[in-house]
């Protein structure tokens, strides 16, 4: 195992379902996995960016953050659906839709990131609320997961212990910043990116990291 590590790339993309700047770097990340997937693994590390909150969300606190979508909508031209979003009486617990995508993962391995993609639209794009149970379980359900087997796993100890585990893991990397980007490889560990960056960046960057050591 240790060989391996030291052998290939890793990108640990650190993310929040609930978190506005990675629905606007999710085309971004996509497409880094389809130019450079087959030299890099992509794994996911759910970074819990308002995880256990109990508190209904404050008006001041709904306006500011429906200006900071606004921000990443002019930015990224990610779809947003402004009217009516987190209406009165919202709880932005974000440890739900996280614990959504390691339940689907349970499933659905090969297709998390799809999943994570889908969870973003329905609360940024169609407006859904998907700190609900039942919405995550609906939309699982496009994957061809049944409602009661996904809110069955969805709602054990393992679920929860795994998706807390994924909050540490954020920890660990010392990440604060949603998105980041961390390769892991050869070459050791490198910040590929902290928050939002286009993707040309990105890609110049991995091309300096694949391209090959020249010694004299």
């Amino acid at each position: 195992m240790a060989d391996k590590i030291l052998t290939e790339t890793i990108l640990h993309y650190i993310a929040d379902p609930m978190c506005a700047w990675c629905w606007g770097f999710s085309p971004i990340i996509q497409q880094v996995k389809e130019e450079y997937g087959d030299r890099l693994k992509i794994a996911l590390v759910l970074g819990g960016l308002r995880p256990y909150t109990k508190e209904i969300l404050k008006s001041a606190d709904r306006i500011s953050i429906m200006n900071h979508w606004k921000e990443v909508h002019q930015m990224t031209s990610q779809p947003f659906q402004f009217e009516n979003a987190m209406p009165d009486g919202f709880i932005y617990d974000t440890e739900i839709p996280s614990r959504a995508v390691v339940t689907f993962a349970h499933f659905n391995p090969a297709e998390i990131f799809q999943f994570l993609r889908t969870i973003q639209h329905a609360f940024y794009g169609e407006g859904k609320n998907t700190t609900d149970e039942n919405v995550l379980a609906e939309l699982a359900g496009r994957f061809g997961i049944e409602k009661n087997d996904f809110l069955h796993r969805f709602h054990t100890e393992e679920m929860k212990e795994k998706t807390k585990s994924h909050f540490i893991k954020c920890r660990q990397f010392g990440v604060q910043v949603f998105p980041s980007a961390i390769l892991q490889g050869p070459k050791g560990f490198y910040l590929l990116s902290k928050g939002y960056k286009p993707y040309q960046e990105i890609k110049q960057e991995l091309d300096d990291w694949f391209s090959p050591v020249v010694t004299s």
